[in-house]
């Protein structure tokens, strides 16, 4: 069970990150909500969202401009990275970590032999093609 206490928020905030096709800002999911005539605080959408992050049911991306985005682990979910549209923010999934696939020796970019790295993360910032048209 998602959550101990089920509400028409709680639920509807669940079914948008299960529907979307990409992973989605606060202002996306509360713009969704409205859609649907359901106005919570943006302070319950977060408890929502804390609570499905806890729950292991969503993870969060940051990008640049410290905007939290949202997606549903779904359940062959991987480590992966994200390209970011700077015009219409549409934040969207790369199929894999490209960063792993190429095989680069990073330590050399460490300060020294004794640090370790144990994950990256990798965005890529640009125009989407339906901005661009």
């Amino acid at each position: 069970m998602v959550f101990e206490r089920k509400t028409i928020a709680s639920n509807k905030v669940l079914e948008i990150l299960t529907d979307a096709p990409h992973a989605l800002g606060i202002n996306q999911i509360m713009e969704q909500l409205k859609q649907m005539s359901i106005e919570p605080n943006k302070t319950t959408v977060y408890r929502i969202l804390d609570k499905l992050i806890h729950k292991k049911v969503v993870t969060t991306v940051m990008i640049n401009n410290r905007t939290s985005y949202y997606e549903l682990i779904k359940k062959n979910h991987r480590h992966h990275h994200h390209f970011f549209c700077t015009t219409c923010h549409t934040l969207y999934c790369l199929d894999k970590c490209h960063i792993e696939k190429l095989n680069i020796d990073l330590s050399h970019l460490l300060p020294n032999k004794n640090f370790e790295i144990t994950s990256h993360d990798f965005n890529l910032y640009g125009i989407c093609e339906p901005c661009k048209k």
